[in-house]
């Protein structure tokens, strides 16, 4: 990309700036999980920063740590690159989340977002044996646990941007619908 996600411009607020905003709306607390050292556009004061304590350890490393900082039972995992979501999307995906299941992960075109997907705390037993023993395959791991795909989210929602071209596409889908025109100020828990 050139530059962290983190920091890619998107209307008048940088990407993680974007996605805290929205999923705040929904979600409290918020806690963002980044690398250590890493630098992260200004954030409101009610977030929780906290570093991976598991290097190159990637999104499972994020979960755990993530599961660790929160005492509630359900937490709402996203990654930085997605801005189309919105507030409704985020509550759609939280509401998902029923007794029976400690999983609630979108589908959509034969692809799985476990970075767009809700979890319960009582994960975080089996995660952290689990990245103890070297294993940092999400999808593995979910494999083994009860889960609840759903299908309904546009697909524009899940958009991520790992490529220039990929970021250029989701700014134009974003000017089209007046997503970038003005802020109206990643990890958040119970909702």
């Amino acid at each position: 990309m050139g530059q962290p996600k983190e920091w890619l411009q998107f209307g008048d607020e940088y990407l993680l700036q974007r996605i805290v905003r929205i999923v705040s709306e929904v979600c409290s607390p918020v806690v963002v999980v980044r690398s250590v050292q890493q630098a992260l556009p200004p954030l409101p004061s009610s977030v929780i920063v906290v570093e991976d304590d598991r290097p190159n350890g990637g999104p499972l490393a994020g979960l755990e740590r993530g599961l660790k900082e929160l005492e509630v039972e359900k937490l709402f995992l996203v990654s930085c690159d997605v801005p189309l979501i919105s507030a409704e999307t985020v509550r759609h995906v939280c509401e998902g989340l029923q007794v029976d299941r400690d999983v609630v992960l979108p589908e959509s075109g034969g692809k799985r977002h476990p970075l767009f997907a809700a979890y319960r705390r009582c994960l975080l037993p089996g995660l952290t044996t689990f990245m103890d023993t070297g294993e940092r395959k999400m999808m593995t791991f979910l494999a083994q646990q009860r889960v609840k795909l759903i299908h309904d989210l546009p697909e524009h929602v899940l958009r991520n941007t790992n490529t220039p071209a990929e970021y250029a596409e989701v700014l134009e889908i974003a000017e089209k619908a007046g997503l970038t025109s003005a802020s109206r100020l990643p990890v958040a828990s119970d909702f």
